[in-house]
């Protein structure tokens, strides 16, 4: 007796067409007996208990395979946007880069005792010092804003 509700179990696992194949093979069964008032009514209760759950099944599983697409497009969009991002904070890192081997260059000119005409002698450019000193805290910045863009720009698994 086991071993036959097993089998006929076994078509459960394909779902709503499974439960209809199921139902199928009950009345199937049913029909080969001898008809009575009793039976009868018994196979009208498996068609339509069998039809009912076929309809709920199949439009769960319509839902479920609806909503997992609808699920896989807002993932690729995430992607989409993510890779969007990267590339852009690899353009700032690049940016960052150039930006402060320029401040570099212009930070030894003005720092340089030479950079005036007169050669030593001459006077020193205006604020060269203070011009010195910003550069070299934009280049700090720069090189954060360097780190923070590479940090982020790593996608998180």
């Amino acid at each position: 007796m086991l071993g036959s509700l097993d089998a006929l179990s076994a078509f459960l696992k394909y779902g709503p067409l499974g439960l209809a194949g199921l139902t199928l093979v009950l009345v199937v069964f049913i029909l080969t007996r001898r008809l009575d008032n009793r039976r009868e009514r018994l196979i009208k209760l498996v068609l339509a208990t069998g039809t009912i759950c076929f309809v709920i099944s199949s439009a769960a599983a319509f839902l479920d395979a609806r909503l997992a697409g609808e699920k896989d497009l807002e993932i690729k969009s995430y992607q989409e946007r993510d890779a969007h991002q990267i590339q852009a904070l690899s353009g700032v890192e690049k940016l960052a880069d150039h930006a402060a081997s320029e401040l570099a260059q212009l930070n030894r000119l003005t720092g340089d005792t030479l950079a005036c005409p007169g050669g030593a002698h001459g006077q020193p450019i205006p604020h060269g010092s203070d011009m010195t000193r910003l550069g070299a805290s934009i280049q700090g910045d720069l090189s954060s804003i360097k780190q923070s863009a590479a940090s982020n720009s790593v996608p998180k698994t």
